[in-house]
């Protein structure tokens, strides 16, 4: 790391810099001073082992590091290179500017120093960096620890037997207690839990046994996960912790469906089936001041929209924006317990099933996908075999290998629709034990019913249908489209012709519906096309989730307790 990469953003904390433009990086003209807010700083970033474990070979001969400041003392070589990068920006931070706070570095469990005998990935627990083995003097502020600590990863949380051991006071395993208790036991220096977090994206990324999922968590759900952990956190001891984070992150990547998207356009739209974007107790919702639709059972946002679809059952509505693909059908006579609405969508040339399997559903025009509404409980959007990405990426090429390889999978107009799923695990060997855990994937594609809308009292973020006044209402996120990029208008091309996720232009898609009440046979046209005008910049609004309230109702306390405690009153 060059000498002003190292001190730059020293300078831009006390309003002393000049950054040149550079795509991709921040730039600009620092001038003010904000020092005075400064509680401490975290250097780095959660190591990758193997960069760890490099730095350890290449340079044998440099454990030690005697500064002005900071040394080692029976450090690694990666050790002493976090030692002298820290010593050097107190150096500066104290000649430049007289200035000093307290330091640490950002560690994660995957580098810690415990030994995780359960884990399933060898790359999880094979390096350590232990920064008790950097030392400081002439630092009044001192040094204190950092770590990154999130319930569902790595996966030795959710096997390792003796954290799996430890309970709550409501008797259910609490294995994110039990590793904070472990990390204590390490380190004497006062410990800062400097990330944590559950997202609230429609997909998810991986699971915790204590059920605190890397996302498809309900934005209600989420504040009490955080206030579950600020309470693990404070009963363990620790000087404190920093919930990631306080705002939602529309640029972020997720590992499971980071193949599906375009990496230069995602900050242009919202992708709610990515984890990454969804960690904010504060939401950034398409639209200048409200979104679209609310599938909420109100239906008067559609008041003045002109029909996709008219048939001899009623009328069909599409709009659009940022994040989702909203539908609302409003049908003559129609039963929402009982009848079954299929509504067939045509989003790609050339491809698409013109019946389904039972030959009780035939189409006009080849379907990519279908949406089956059969009341609140069983509803699904499927997609056609032949253009099933999830199928495509990680079935056929084994990735998942405990999943079967379907049939006709590269056959065009097959008659096969499939469930929508969503990979959150691979196939894994639990470390001392031997047991087997299959891969995982659940149904992305069942659609939830609920209230969406964030004003009324019922609200559930992962809410995608509603019925009311006559009419169903549904959004459908771009990415269950196969939309790589809805801002740019670009989709999936045939990746089983070209074996490769290649994105493609599209003006518009056809839709058309029909219900019926006696599974008897239906024949529907895709009589509708819906289009929309491309956009360079996004719209959006702020929205404070109910996790925000959650948290501030729940952090009050503890400045109660602390007051009581002062006082001399018992808790």
């Amino acid at each position: 790391m060059g000498q002003r990469g190292r001190l730059t953003t020293v300078d831009v904390i006390h309003g002393n810099a000049v950054i040149p433009e550079s795509p991709g990086k921040a730039s600009g003209t620092y001038r003010t001073d904000v020092s005075r807010w400064m509680a401490g700083w975290i250097v780095g970033i959660e190591w990758d082992p193997n960069l760890v474990i490099n730095t350890d070979e290449q340079h044998p001969d440099m454990r030690d590091y005697d500064g002005n400041y900071l040394f080692t003392q029976s450090a690694t070589p990666f050790e002493a290179f976090l030692c002298r990068v820290g010593d050097a920006l107190i150096d500066h931070e104290t000649e430049q500017y007289q200035f000093q706070v307290p330091l640490a570095f950002t560690n994660w469990i995957t580098t810690d120093p415990l030994s995780h005998p359960n884990e399933p990935h060898f790359d999880e627990d094979k390096a350590t960096v232990n920064t008790e083995n950097i030392k400081f003097r002439n630092f009044d502020p001192g040094m204190f620890v950092s770590y990154h600590i999130y319930p569902y990863y790595p996966d030795s949380l959710n096997y390792q037997e003796d954290y799996l051991s430890n309970k709550d006071s409501e008797g259910k395993v609490d294995t994110y207690s039990a590793y904070l208790k472990d990390l204590k036991l390490v380190h004497t220096l006062p410990m800062l839990v400097a990330e944590f977090g559950i997202p609230t994206s429609r997909g998810m990324g991986h699971e915790s046994v204590m059920g605190y999922n890397q996302g498809h968590v309900d934005e209600n759900a989420q504040g009490a996960m955080l206030t579950g952990m600020i309470d693990s956190i404070y009963d363990t001891g620790y000087a404190g912790g920093l919930v990631f984070t306080w705002q939602d992150e529309w640029f972020k990547r997720t590992w499971n469906n980071v193949m599906f998207d375009i990496a230069d356009r995602r900050p242009f739209w919202s992708n709610i089936q990515t984890t990454e974007q969804c960690f904010g107790i504060l939401a950034f919702d398409p639209g200048a001041k409200y979104t679209v639709s609310y599938p909420d059972g109100d239906l008067s946002e559609w008041d003045n929209a002109e029909a996709t679809v008219t048939n001899d059952q009623g009328d069909l509505y599409v709009r659009s924006d940022e994040r989702y693909v909203y539908i609302m059908v409003k049908a003559k006579d129609y039963d929402f317990n009982n009848d079954t609405l299929y509504i067939p969508i045509n989003t790609i040339s050339g491809q698409g099933n013109t019946k389904a399997p039972d030959d009780k559903l035939t189409f006009d025009e080849g379907a990519d996908f279908l949406i089956k509404l059969h009341g609140a409980s069983d509803s699904h959007i499927y997609v056609d075999r032949y253009y099933d990405a999830f199928n495509y990426h990680f079935v056929e090429s084994r990735i998942l290998s405990d999943f079967p390889v379907l049939k006709d999978s590269d056959k065009k107009d097959s008659g096969n629709f499939d469930e929508m799923m969503m990979c959150y695990g691979y196939h894994l060997k639990v470390g001392g034990t031997g047991v087997e855990v299959p891969d995982k994937a659940y149904e992305t594609g069942k659609l939830q019913y609920g209230n969406g809308n964030p004003e009324s009292e019922d609200y559930a973020s992962l809410t995608d249908f509603c019925y009311g006044n006559g009419g169903v209402e549904l959004r459908i996120p771009w990415q269950l489209l196969n939309v790589m990029d809805p801002s740019s208008k670009q989709q999936m091309g045939d990746f089983q012709e070209e074996q490769v996720f290649t994105p493609q232009d599209f003006n518009a898609f056809d839709f058309g519906f029909a219900y019926t009440s006696d599974d008897k046979a239906l024949s529907i046209s895709l009589s509708g096309s819906y289009t929309y005008d491309e956009w360079t910049i996004p719209t959006w609004h702020e929205r404070l989730k109910p996790s925000y309230y959650e948290l501030q109702k729940y952090l009050q306390t503890y400045r109660d307790n602390e007051k009581n405690n002062k006082k001399g009153v018992t808790k």
